[in-house]
């Protein structure tokens, strides 16, 4: 399904002449899916770093 909404998300890229996409990897499994099609990864945060507005985990 993951791998479905990519193939759309890039043909509408395509078809509407955009030059990239971006993928928000929020689990493991995506990460392996944009792994898996050359996405190039421009950030990595762990989860044990994350932290709302009031440095609250």
């Amino acid at each position: 399904m993951a791998k479905a909404l990519v193939d759309v998300t890039e043909e509408l890229a395509r078809n509407n002449r955009l030059r990239g996409v971006k993928m928000a990897c929020t689990s493991e499994f995506s990460a392996k899916l944009a792994q898996s099609l050359a996405y190039k990864e421009s950030y990595r945060l762990a989860y044990s770093d994350y932290k709302d507005g009031e440095g609250r985990q």
